[in-house]
């Protein structure tokens, strides 16, 4: 799911009316969690309590207006979540909630915010890593 474009489904309660790509607001980043998401949800908050940057959302279960419901378009599992960039890209990824939410989402949202660097490969020659690019210990996080 990671670096592939955050499907579109239309919402529906809390979000009626509105598609999963219009929880991304212009410049901000969006948190997205499964129905069971309250632990990634408070972190979330608690990194960014006013919203300026990260909007934090939470997806039924329950059909919106297709045959499609948005956490199963979105691969989204009652416990997972994911970190959705302003382009609408997913920058990260996970299918369970972690010992420390809060840890966990202010490394990857810190990684996701960092601009692009070169890094040398395997190879030594200097190639353009994304934000959030694997780096030693990113697998714990599901960065890679």
């Amino acid at each position: 799911m990671r670096r592939t474009r955050l499907p579109h489904a239309f919402l529906t309660g809390r979000y009626d009316g509105l598609s999963t790509l219009d929880l991304v607001r212009d410049g901000g980043y969006l948190l997205l969690a499964g129905l069971e998401g309250q632990r990634w949800a408070r972190a979330g908050r608690a990194l960014d309590p006013g919203g300026a940057f990260l909007r934090v959302a939470l997806l039924s279960r329950q059909a919106g207006s297709a045959t499609v419901r948005p956490a199963d378009a979105c691969g989204i599992g009652d416990h997972s979540a994911m970190l959705v960039r302003p382009d609408h890209v997913v920058t990260w990824h996970t299918t369970q909630a972690t010992a420390n939410t809060t840890a966990a989402v202010a490394e990857v949202t810190r990684r996701a915010l960092q601009p692009a660097r070169l890094c040398r490969g395997t190879t030594g020659r200097p190639d353009r890593r994304s934000p959030g690019g694997a780096r030693n210990g990113d697998e714990s996080l599901g960065l890679v």
